[in-house]
């Protein structure tokens, strides 16, 4: 903490900072605030980004292996964020990045349907449930006046 404090008084002081310094003290400052607590996804995307530069300053390229000393929290939140981005993504080999096992890649769709997303894998076996695909559509995007009508008939 005492050497990035001098770093940071010394480039006040001396009125030189980098464009990368500007950015990298942005980024300390929202965390500093707990602005980045409002955000999981950044504040574990940010945690998993130190584990990464902490492990190449060891000569490890790779995040596979013994896990690095951290809160359960902080755990969660990586993962979490992995998972995401994975998801977003579609993408196996960033979850793995992440230490996200593949077991927590699986979807359940109890929970798609706990919060009302739809289920497109069970909508090609059952008419029913395209139709409920459908009507959730049409609820999360409104159609602009005048667009064809969306709903699925019969």
């Amino acid at each position: 903490m005492q050497e990035i404090t001098a770093k940071f008084e010394a480039i006040i002081r001396g009125g030189l900072a980098s464009e990368e310094d500007i950015a990298s003290f942005k980024v300390a400052c929202a965390a500093a605030k707990g602005e980045l607590a409002m955000h999981p996804l950044v504040l574990g995307l940010s945690l998993q980004c130190h584990r990464l530069v902490e492990k190449e300053t060891r000569g490890i390229c790779h995040m596979q292996g013994r896990r690095s000393k951290e809160s359960p929290h902080e755990a969660a939140l990586i993962a979490d964020a992995g998972l995401s981005l994975a998801i977003a993504g579609a993408n196996m080999s960033l979850a793995r990045q992440f230490g996200v096992p593949a077991s927590a890649l699986k979807i359940d769709v109890d929970e798609l349907r706990k919060l009302s997303l739809p289920q497109p894998a069970l909508a090609l076996c059952f008419p029913e449930v395209m139709k409920e695909n459908f009507a959730l559509a049409d609820q999360r995007y409104v159609r602009e006046r005048g667009a064809p009508k969306r709903a699925w008939s019969n």
